[in-house]
């Protein structure tokens, strides 16, 4: 018997015709087949539209990861090399292993922002006992000018109350000099003129009351210019003092 090629003849009139699918399959199959290319032709542009690759794991589970964008610039070649390996290393490594590279990287930043506040923390010390080193001696320096200017004004005041005191002596030793020295003229008069001095009894005790109310006025005018004189002092001091209190 011969071999029945009437299917052989149907493909090369199907092929003469364009027609590269066999023509024994009916319009159906034809229309899955291509409605199945088309979807395939849809979602490779859907993922190509979103940037995702496919790729599988270190244990065959498969992943899609976001496709990266060609860096471009002077560091291009080593940045495209650091992605390749990132790449790999997603594929190769375990989620575990992430996991335990996550964990090291928040440990590390840890530690460097622990060592951070810590420098900035001592930086900070330093500088406040730099500031109370300068202020404290700054406290010195003043104390002690104010100390001295102090004894100055002490000293000042105490050679004021000298002098003053060393010229109300010397007021008082002329006034009573010269009082003395009336009494004395006085004295001589009724002494060479008798008979004038009983005639003149009323007029001599004039002078003696005059002479006694002189010498009052001159003690009190002498005490009172000792008080000015004190008071006088002590203002000055006073005021010298409340100046010496304000830094040059």
């Amino acid at each position: 018997m011969k071999p029945d090629d009437s299917g052989r003849r149907r493909f090369d009139a199907d092929r003469s015709n364009g027609r590269s699918e066999p023509s024994g399959r009916s319009g159906a199959e034809r229309q899955n087949n291509a409605d199945h290319g088309q979807g395939n032709h849809r979602r490779n542009l859907r993922r190509a539209a979103l940037g995702r690759v496919a790729c599988r794991d270190g244990l065959g589970r498969r992943r899609h990861l976001v496709a990266q964008v060609p860096p471009t610039g002077p560091g291009a070649s080593v940045i495209a090399a650091a992605l390749a390996i990132a790449r790999r290393l997603a594929g190769a490594l375990p989620p575990w292993a992430w996991l335990l590279l996550a964990a090291l990287a928040w440990g590390g930043w840890q530690r460097h922002e622990a060592k951070h506040a810590q420098a900035v923390y001592a930086k900070a010390q330093a500088q406040a006992a730099a500031e109370r080193e300068t202020a404290l001696q700054a406290s010195i320096t003043e104390t002690a000018r104010r100390l001295d200017a102090q004894k100055e004004i002490t000293h000042a005041a105490d050679q004021a109350a000298s002098q003053a005191q060393a010229d109300a002596l010397a007021a008082a030793a002329a006034a009573r000099s010269l009082r003395a020295r009336v009494a004395a003229i006085q004295a001589r008069a009724a002494a060479s003129n008798p008979a004038s001095a009983l005639n003149c009894a009323p007029a001599e005790a004039r002078a003696r009351v005059f002479a006694e109310l002189f010498e009052r006025a001159d003690e009190r005018a002498g005490k009172l210019g000792q008080i000015a004189d004190d008071r006088g002092a002590a203002g000055q001091s006073c005021q010298r003092s409340y100046d010496s209190l304000t830094p040059p």
